[in-house]
């Protein structure tokens, strides 16, 4: 079979969060191990400073079965802090350590006013713990119950609440156990988010699509199939019937995740895979019907079961049930927080803050927003006078409001926007003094953040040992520890410069999620200075939202980059600089997402708009450029991208320069175009220029190189160069393991190319191995479903056919296929890859007929697709013309196999060429033309030790083809030499029971008996 296959982009980009992790871990306090005393009690007695260093206990806080919270004092600061410590280790369960790290991780992550801060953590004597605010006050729960509190009171509590897990939510963390006891609330009124030891990190993809990415990368790596072508926590336990609802508390030693009566629906249901933040939006609502009424909103006692029943499916009563003082704009609210169906709930936590702050200045809520008479009712509510004086034009103008109300969230949107900008005054001496002050506060705030970085930079110890990439990153972690020390309190424009220039400087040494940190805080700060529609803001955004697509979150970025992309063009035009940039971050996350035609459109739209406004050269419209041709390659469109591509290189070079990225990345982009188009020595070449730059900039050592070193590996394989496609594979799975986390994307890519050039090289045992650890990469981090799973899978039905389990390679086949089919359509080159090996498997089983019209389907889409000479072409014409060969027809069969095999020798496929050469000679044989089948195998034999080494199994299978010729020739003894030689290959390489052997030895055999000479020994091992 061909042996071209594609799986998943290889990118240099792959998301380093297991590494970010490791950092975050560094910058709060690593988790640090000291010797144990077995008889130390589980935890200190109050006082005894020495058990946390730096720390003097005051007070036991709380104690319970995990640990121990005490209140104590910070030497060094004289700052009261809690200390949460887990009992002795040796009582732990290890899924009580993963929350532990877990919560330190988050909460290292967090910098919000209304989330506890983590300030220090440690191991200590085969003991965990970590230091964290101190919160006087009283948990939400017993706050709103221990006084008389409003409802305004509660619900301006509850904005501040959503607006913490909305932040907390931005950083891709959902918390998934929010119930009273994780909400503090102080003596001043202000909530504190806690606990969030069940939280999860969410890089989710959309269903039903394919991620990949807008950087360097391929549709995946292969195997070449010598003669068949590769494409290439427990259930929740039971509780006591009538027990408090505080009790039925669920953990992650179940299905069940959370604390059971403030769970949604998908957590009661076991529903894992379907938490995402709508999952917090339900705990929100369920939080605020129990603070506004005092009760749940369905029953929460009993048997577990029945309490999971109700959470599923029983419908929240309405809340002025039970409180008949709640207003019916906040019932609203509530009730749509306890939708069943995630699509019914508000989407995020900020949109149940806003509609809480609409209630609260007595707006309408965008909840019930599209009723005619209840917007009406509530602007007559507002401007009771005005409406009075105009009721006449309301009523004659109501139809005309029904069919309109979109020009009415317009006219909202346009009255924000006249007031954020100061444009209802004429303007021109204003705007004069204020771009004065503009350019100097520019000035200033420039200064301001060099001094900064300066003082970082020349902080640094010469004399520490490690690569330049490491003190660089230390000095990065330095200046954001500085920072969350608060070094630039109160000056929250220079913090987000400082911290937007800390994310990009993250980013380029591939540390994306400590960047995507400081570039989400970077966002807050300008927020907070300049406003969250200015346009430093919508800048910092752009370079947020990249970031979240670099670890791999398109999906969660979604509708973050539409409402930023629609805010933008609000406030700064559709052709201003940020508006192109938000552009075409969204159309990067689209295309991630696989909306190709979208993305297609928006950027089209976005090239012309910056070709008018800044002209051809401007980078952000090569960037773009550089996105849509990229798609094209990913579609198949391959001229096109091609046509894209080439200019666009040189266009780099001169407007940015041979050392900056760009360059090289966009030089593997159009290696990838030249070889999915068949042009294998340009694609080479073209890779090994974008290695050289890559190291020229970032070094040896930096991840950014893993996606071009993989993609050049596999290109050797592809090239049938198999030796040196095994050893480039090796180095490549060493180097991807060297520099980026375990379980990493990149890993997994790399561990597959090496499985299919072993395969290639007939070492099934050990390619075997290699290629279900990809599998199991592949599966962990972009689940069962994805095509790089099947990819790998198909290397494994290729081992099962060389070991001669067809049947069982034919359903692993055919269930590949399917799957392709299906996502991907007929005329796909995966699909026909895998439909493709399916006709070999089924031809070897003796189903010829229907072998042959899965080749003549294959052959003709590929002619259509890829062209006549197209190495993908050339090989199914191979396996068609053998097909036809064996059904008899041998004069078509040959026909087609000449005319493929001169393609095949102008085509530098050596392997290819020895296979087809030698599926001829046998062609010939069978004619009786056994001296054109004698030098047919020659050639073929001197053409297949340019693509594998001398004692690969496929080239002895040759040599004995050659011996076998040699005897119709009346040759013995040469036909003896040959065969006895791929004997010993094939006995050394298959052992003594391979099918192969085993007839080979009774051949020889025969040969000897048959004319007199004698037996040959065991030969060698």
């Amino acid at each position: 079979m061909d042996n071209s296959d594609s799986t998943v982009p290889s990118s240099g980009h792959a998301p380093l969060i297991a590494a970010a992790w490791k950092q975050v871990e560094g910058l709060r306090g690593p988790l640090r191990s000291s010797s144990v005393d077995p008889n130390r009690t589980a935890a200190p007695a109050a006082g005894d400073a020495d058990e946390f260093p730096g720390y003097r206990v005051l007070e036991e806080i709380e104690r319970g079965g995990q640990g121990v919270v005490y209140k104590a004092l910070q030497e060094s600061t004289q700052r009261v802090v809690a200390i949460k410590l887990l009992r002795d280790r040796v009582f732990l369960a290890e899924s009580d350590i993963q929350r532990f790290q877990q919560e330190v991780r988050v909460l290292g992550s967090l910098r919000h006013a209304n989330i506890v801060r983590i300030y220090d953590s440690l191991a200590a004597d085969r003991r965990f713990y970590y230091v964290m605010d101190y919160i006087p006050g009283l948990p939400l729960d017993a706050y709103v119950g221990s006084a008389s509190r409003s409802l305004p009171e509660i619900v301006r509590l509850f904005v501040k609440i959503c607006d913490a897990i909305n932040s907390a939510h931005l950083r891709g963390i959902i918390h998934r156990d929010l119930k009273p006891g994780n909400i503090r609330v102080d003596p001043e009124g202000e909530p504190f988010v806690l606990d969030f030891g069940l939280s999860k990190l969410c890089t989710p993809a959309a269903p039903g699509r394919e991620s990949s990415s807008a950087a360097p990368g391929r549709e995946g790596s292969s195997a070449a199939l010598g003669r068949v072508d590769v494409d290439v926590k427990d259930s929740a336990r039971p509780g006591a019937a009538g027990l408090h609802p505080a009790g039925l508390q669920m953990t992650q030693d179940g299905q069940f995740i959370g604390s059971m009566p403030w769970a949604a629906p998908e957590q009661a249901a076991g529903k894992l895979e379907a938490i995402d933040v709508r999952t917090d939006v339900y705990s929100l609502g369920v939080l605020l019907y129990q603070m506004l009424t005092g009760t749940f909103p369905y029953t929460v006692r009993g048997p577990v079961n029945e309490v999971l029943s109700q959470i599923i499916s029983a419908e929240a009563a309405a809340p002025r049930t039970s409180n008949p003082a709640i207003p019916i704009d906040l019932e609203t609210i509530v009730l749509k927080c306890l939708q069943k169906a995630p699509e019914r709930r508000y989407q995020s936590a900020r949109e149940v803050g806003r509609d809480l702050e609409r209630f609260l200045a007595g707006e309408p809520i965008e909840a019930r927003r599209d009723s005619l008479t209840y917007v009406l009712g509530k602007k007559l509510a507002r401007y009771r006078l005005a409406a009075y004086a105009s009721a006449a034009v309301l009523i004659a103008t109501a139809g005309g409001l029904a069919l309109s109300l979109s020009f009415w969230r317009q006219a909202e949107a346009a009255r924000a926007d006249a007031v954020a900008k100061g444009t209802l005054a004429s303007q021109n001496e204003v705007r004069a003094r204020q771009n004065a002050e503009h350019a100097a506060l520019e000035s200033a705030a420039a200064r301001a953040v060099a001094d900064f970085l300066t003082e970082m930079f020349t902080s640094v110890d010469p004399y520490k040992g490690g690569s330049h990439d490491v003190r660089v990153a230390d000095t990065l972690d330095t200046a954001a520890r500085r920072l969350d020390g608060g070094a630039l309190a109160g000056q929250p424009e220079l913090e987000a410069r400082v911290r937007r220039v800390l994310g990009k400087a993250y980013a380029s040494l591939g540390l994306n999620e400590l960047g995507y940190a400081q570039a989400g805080i970077a966002v807050d700060r300008f927020e907070e200075a300049r406003g969250a529609g200015s346009e430093e803001a919508l800048r910092a955004m752009v370079d947020w939202l990249a970031l979240q697509r670099r670890i791999s979150r398109p999906a969660e970025g979604e509708p973050l980059a539409r409402g930023a992309l629609g805010l933008t063009v609000t406030m700064l035009g559709p052709d201003h600089e940020a508006t192109l940039g938000m552009m075409n971050e969204l159309g990067a996350t689209l295309m991630d997402l696989g909306a190709f035609a979208e993305a297609e459109r928006l950027w089209r739209d976005a090239i012309e708009r910056s070709c008018l406004r800044l002209g051809d050269d401007y980078p952000e419209r090569l960037a773009m450029i550089n996105n849509l041709a990229y798609m094209l390659w990913q579609r198949g469109r391959l001229e096109e991208a091609q046509a894209l591509f080439e200019p666009l290189i040189d266009q780099t070079r001169r407007v940015l320069g041979e050392t900056h990225p760009a360059y090289a990345t966009r030089m593997v982009n159009l290696a990838l175009v030249y070889e999915r188009r068949g042009r294998l020595s340009e694609a080479e070449g073209m890779y090994e220029k974008a290695l050289v730059a890559l190291r020229r900039i970032h070094g040896d050592h930096h991840p950014e190189l893993a996606g071009v070193m993989i993609n050049l590996a596999d290109l050797y394989r592809v090239q049938q160069r198999f030796t040196k496609a095994e050893t480039a594979a090796r180095e490549t799975l060493a180097f991807c393991e060297r520099v980026l986390p375990p379980g990493d994307i990149n890993i997994a890519k790399a561990a597959h190319n090496l499985g299919a050039a072993l395969y290639s090289l007939e070492r099934l045992d050990e390619a075997l191995e290699v290629e279900r650890r990809a599998i199991e990469i592949f599966t962990a981090t972009l689940g069962p479903d994805h095509d790089s799973v099947l990819g790998a899978r198909g290397v494994l039905a290729a081992i099962q056919f060389a070991r001669g389990d067809l049947r069982a390679a034919e359903d692993a086949m055919r269930e590949i296929y399917t799957a392709r089919l299906r996502r991907f359509g007929a005329g796909d080159q995966r699909t026909l890859r895998s439909y493709c090996n399916l006709g070999e498997i089924v031809a070897k089983q003796g189903k010829l007929a229907e072998a042959e019209a899965i080749f003549r389907a294959t052959l003709a889409r590929r002619r259509a697709r890829l062209g006549e000479t197209h190495p993908e072409t050339l090989t199914c014409a191979v396996v068609l013309a053998q097909c036809l060969s064996e059904q008899g027809a041998l004069e078509q069969g040959e026909s087609l196999m000449r005319e493929t095999l001169s393609c095949l020798r102008d085509s530098r496929l050596f392997g290819n060429t020895a296979d087809a050469g030698a599926k001829l000679a046998d062609m010939l044989a069978q004619q009786g033309r056994f001296d054109d089948s004698e030098e047919l195998l020659r050639e073929s034999i001197q053409t297949a030790g340019r693509a594998m080494p001398a004692d690969h199994p496929e080239l002895a299978r040759i040599r004995a083809n050659l011996g076998v010729t040699l005897l119709r020739l009346g040759r013995a003894d040469d036909a003896l030499a040959e065969l006895s030689a791929a004997l010993a290959v094939l006995r050394e390489k298959l052992g003594d029971d391979d099918a192969d052997v085993r007839d080979l030895r009774e051949e020889i055999a025969d040969i000897r008996q048959e004319t007199g000479r004698p037996a040959a020994g065991p030969g060698p091992r």
